[in-house]
């Protein structure tokens, strides 16, 4: 993420030191082991008495269900009494219990961080990827994939700049449209009441009137057609306004930079 960040402020990667992973919403930490030169994720774990461990997530690339086959074959063959989840609302925290001896065991051993696999290595020896025209392309190392990707992620902010501008110069023309049909309504120059159909409404809005919006107009339920609302249609408008003038400023490498 910091690499991305730096990246895209147009800052020269530092080549020397190894860029560490990002996993959105992982849980953990990411230490670069030196011997064997790879990046290793660690869950958080704290031995809570003597005879209970927690661990908060999962470590990167274990998968629920099957972690939790796992575990129930490590209590099988008698490395631990039970475990359970914890957590809630999609949260992963996993309580572990031993026997005091099967603990102090293990903590003798060091074997708790490989058997109830808190530690995953990270592989990036493969930088093959499928680029954004579906094509095939093999970067040498990490810091020049960063920097091809993030090139290509400013032209799609470029895009939505574009894009965010369209829509909302779209809706301000339709909250004015709306402010004069209601003005014309509320003067008696158009009567709903009058009118033989939804088809011959939208005709006179459009023809006599030159709307654009007649359809949606035509759809407005009547108790909306009232001069308090044109208060509020004016809010909308000084809103949209303010946005419209905002993504006319903003550079793109603001935007990619709000949402990093």
């Amino acid at each position: 993420l910091n690499a991305t960040i730096k990246s895209v402020k147009g800052e020269k990667l530092d080549t020397t030191k190894p860029i560490a992973p990002y996993v959105h919403g992982l849980v953990g930490k990411w230490i670069w082991n030196s011997e064997i030169t790879k990046w290793e994720h660690h869950s958080h774990m704290t031995i809570e008495n003597t005879t209970t461990v927690k661990v908060i997530g999962l470590s990167h690339g274990n998968k629920f269900d099957a972690y939790e086959k796992y575990l129930d074959k490590l209590c099988e063959k008698g490395y631990m009494v039970d475990f359970m989840n914890e957590g809630k609302k999609g949260e992963i925290i996993y309580v572990f219990k031993f026997t005091r001896t099967q603990l102090a065991e293990h903590i003798k051993a060091g074997t708790l961080h490989r058997e109830l696999k808190i530690v995953s290595k990270m592989h990036e020896d493969n930088l093959t990827v499928i680029n954004p025209y579906n094509e095939p392309i093999r970067y040498i190392n990490d810091y020049e994939l960063i920097e091809h990707f993030t090139t290509w992620r400013l032209s799609i902010y470029t895009q939505r700049k574009i894009r965010q501008i369209e829509i909302l110069t779209a809706d301000k023309a339709y909250y004015l449209e709306l402010i004069k049909f209601i003005k014309l309504v509320n003067s008696k120059k158009i009567e709903i009441a009058k009118m033989k159909s939804k088809a011959y409404l939208v005709s006179i809005l459009t023809s006599d009137h030159g709307f654009k919006f007649s359809e949606r107009l035509s759809d407005i339920k009547l108790y909306r057609l009232t001069l308090d609302e044109i208060e509020k249609l004016n809010a909308k408008i000084f809103e949209i306004t303010e946005r419209i003038k905002f993504f006319g400023k903003v550079s793109e490498k603001s935007l990619y930079l709000e949402d990093l």
